[in-house]
């Protein structure tokens, strides 16, 4: 399986100088735990869950969610092409130590991958490994 059989297409961006509050509240109501983030229409960042909570913790005594996305941002953004085999994103996962991987093609995001994708599709490789032994 390769990157696009496995990704999540559903995917949110917000702009790097939209306020943490607006971010929160957009994954809030979406159900996502990542936001794409684009500065002058590009991707240069992702946003996590974790991102804003530690953002928030390290600024405890200072109203963090009128900061930017920018501050509380992973800038040190890693993409993977739709082809990428599930092994090597997994890979990629852990060597960055990052949450997810945006999906993209000749500059056009796709989806994104998560580490939840990479559990299902572990879990459905044992799943099947097992049928396969039963049988």
């Amino acid at each position: 399986m390769r990157a696009k059989d496995s990704m999540s297409r559903q995917v949110e961006t917000i702009d790097e100088n939209a306020l943490l509050q607006e971010a929160a509240e957009k994954m809030h109501r979406g159900g996502f735990h990542h936001l794409v983030v684009t500065c002058k229409g590009k991707i240069c960042g992702v946003l996590s869950e974790t991102d804003i909570l530690r953002h928030r913790a390290k600024y405890a005594d200072m109203d963090a969610l009128r900061n930017p996305v920018s501050h509380a941002m992973t800038a040190k953004i890693v993409t993977i092409s739709p082809d990428e085999p599930l092994p090597a994103v997994a890979a990629k996962l852990l060597e960055h130590r990052v949450s997810c991987l945006p999906v993209v093609e000749d500059g056009e995001l796709l989806g994104l991958v998560t580490r939840t994708d990479i559990v299902r599709w572990v879990a459905e490789q044992g799943a099947h490994g097992a049928l396969a032994e039963g049988a």
